[in-house]
């Protein structure tokens, strides 16, 4: 099925990562020590106390000289003393304000690095989720299947976790030459570069249109539970029409692609195989070689040698689990040694050799020993990996991995997905944009044929008088309740205030055509009171038997009721329906 330019414009917005740059302020400077200048100009009342020392002794030579000379040298060191020490503590004073002021800017700057290292994790978490979180995705309307082959994310897959730069970029202050500066704030400074410029943990993901193979090479399980990661979340991403997975597994391995089965993206693409020329079983999981051609169709096979080309659908994703690529290069044509245009082979060989050609991805697992803990360290092994090829410098991550129980389970809400959107009558898949038209919100596929038994079918509980008048900006659906406040709505009665202009006119409009649209005119009636003889409203009650129009005439008010030989009419089915239900029948008026 072709994809229109709005299914390709119907994906919600997600968050987007800051962008900028932070110099950081320099490191407060050392004060530089007077030394021997303060010395110097401490000991000069020190010369001025040993003269009259001398004169004190020279004309009193007995016991007060002494004394008085004494005192005058004692006091004259203690100003020397005293001196010194409060040069010497106000420095440190200064240094201390200074450390403490350089502190508090660090700390305000780490507040902004963290809310933008939070917003990155978030924008990068948004489209390549952790596998645990596939589960939940699967059955949001608005996020599954959200990718189409315009997008640029498009057949992007997670595969991992790795260590990424900030996204504002954190640049060193400009120091002049022999700057003596503050060792505690220059080593703060230093560890706060080195602590935020990376984000460890951010997803790694693997642009597949670009690899005619992906080589998974590590023990069964290991790379089996990888695969799954990656199947699985090209179903939740990608639409039916644009990806598809065929698995080839050896009988002693099939049982670990079961769950595949339930994925509405592992139907046969061979049409002739799903109408008995093959009696064929409609999944593409086999075990035999030879059935893979059959199974996955001419349109697929004669598709010209991989280009790269972006735009071909459906994307065709590949498993070999225990099969020799060699041989099936030989027996099948999908395992083509140059590769065919939309179509990725994951390969899990036993052995392996050089690595010659630049669209084939190898995917090595290893182990490695990480330390935990600060007075006593921990170690524990952990799975790495190393994505690398011939045009790809080495990168390491730490791999994902989905259990075949949390597999199963995506498969199983992702085909309840297909089952709801087949059993229409429809031929299309459902649009997911959120659409801010009113029959879009009511479920009105087509406004020339509305199914008025189905729209007005008696409504109970939370859905009666509740109707769609618009999207928030979450593209949220909007509703208006008016029910009574015991009835957890928020009426029975309104107040709608706006300047001339503003839309007042518009949302009653909406209010009363979605009212209309969604009862039947037995228990809703529309009482319009204006007293000007040009009213909205009026258009309404000629093709419509909810209203009943009251005009200003010089006689008073008068109303008038369209269809006023059918006004008895009106409540039978819904009355009828009421007692059959064993609900009241309960009439509004608005």
């Amino acid at each position: 099925m072709a994809i229109t330019a709005e299914q390709q414009n119907s994906r919600l917005e997600g968050p987007k990562p800051p962008k900028g740059k932070i110099v950081l302020q320099a490191p407060p400077e050392l004060e530089p020590s007077d030394g021997v200048n303060t010395l110097l100009t401490s000991l000069v009342p020190l010369l001025g106390t040993a003269s009259a020392m001398v004169m004190m002794l020279m004309t009193n030579s007995g016991l007060t000289g002494m004394l008085t000379g004494g005192m005058f040298m004692v006091s004259s060191l203690g100003f020397v003393a005293v001196n010194g020490f409060r040069q010497r503590s106000q420095r440190m004073a200064n240094l201390a304000a200074a450390r403490r002021e350089y502190l508090t800017y660090l700390a305000g700057i780490r507040k902004t690095v963290r809310t933008a290292g939070r917003k990155q994790r978030n924008a990068a978490l948004w489209n390549a989720p952790s596998p645990s979180s596939l589960t939940a995705i699967a059955q949001e309307p608005e996020r599954c299947w959200e990718r189409v082959p315009a997008d640029d994310d498009f057949m992007i897959l997670r595969c991992g976790t790795h260590s990424v730069p900030l996204c504002l970029q954190l640049e060193s202050p400009e120091l002049p030459p022999l700057a003596q500066l503050d060792p505690v704030s220059a080593s703060a400074a230093h560890r706060f570069m080195l602590a935020h410029k990376t984000l460890h943990n951010m997803p790694y993901g693997i642009d597949l249109r670009k690899y005619k193979r992906v080589e998974l090479l590590g023990n069964e399980s290991q790379t089996q539970a990888l695969a799954r990661a990656m199947i699985c979340q090209a179903a939740v991403w990608h639409p039916v029409e644009c990806c598809r997975v065929l698995v080839l597994a050896s009988a002693d391995r099939m049982g670990q692609w079961e769950w595949v089965r339930l994925l509405p993206h592992n139907r046969v693409l061979n049409e002739k195989y799903l109408e008995g020329t093959y009696n064929g079983h409609g999944f593409m999981l086999t075990s035999n070689v030879r059935e893979v051609d059959a199974l996955i169709g001419e349109e697929v096979l004669n598709r010209n040698r991989r280009t790269g080309d972006n735009e071909i659908a459906p994307h065709v994703l590949v498993i070999n689990d225990g099969f020799d690529r060699t041989v099936l290069s030989r027996e099948s044509r999908l395992f083509a040694e140059d590769g065919l245009g939309g179509v990725t082979v994951f390969d899990m060989p036993n052995d392996w050799g050089e690595l010659e050609e630049d669209d084939v991805l190898r995917v090595l697992y290893s182990q490695t020993v990480v330390e935990e803990g600060l007075n006593v360290l921990e170690k524990r092994d952990i799975n790495m990996v190393e994505v690398f090829s011939t045009a790809l410098k080495p990168v390491e991550i730490q791999p994902d991995e989905l259990t075949v129980e949390e597999a199963l389970c995506i498969a199983k809400r992702l085909k309840s997905v297909h089952v709801n959107e087949t059993g229409d009558d429809s031929s299309q898949s459902v649009n997911r944009k959120k659409s801010p038209e009113l029959p879009d919100l009511l479920g009105i596929s087509d406004i020339r044929h509305i199914d008025l038994a189905k729209l007005w079918a008696y409504r109970v509980g939370k859905e009666r008088l509740r109707v769609p008048i618009g999207l928030f900006d979450d593209t949220s659906t909007a509703f208006l309740d008016i029910k009574e406040m015991g009835q957890h709505g928020m009426g029975p009665h309104g107040v709608l205030v706006g300047a001339t202009g503003s839309g007042k006119s518009e949302v009653l409009r909406t209010l009363v055509l979605s009212l209309a649209l969604s009862h039947s005119p037995g228990p809703v009636e529309f009482r319009t009171h204006r007293l000007q003889r040009r009213c909205h409203f009026r258009r309404y009650g000629r093709h419509a038997s909810h209203f009943i129009h009251h005009y200003e005439s010089r006689q008073g008010s008068v109303a008038r009721r369209p269809y006023g030989r059918r006004a008895g009419w009106r409540s039978q089915p819904t009355s009828g329906a009421a007692a059959r239900c064993g609900q009241p029948c309960q009439h509004h008026r608005i």
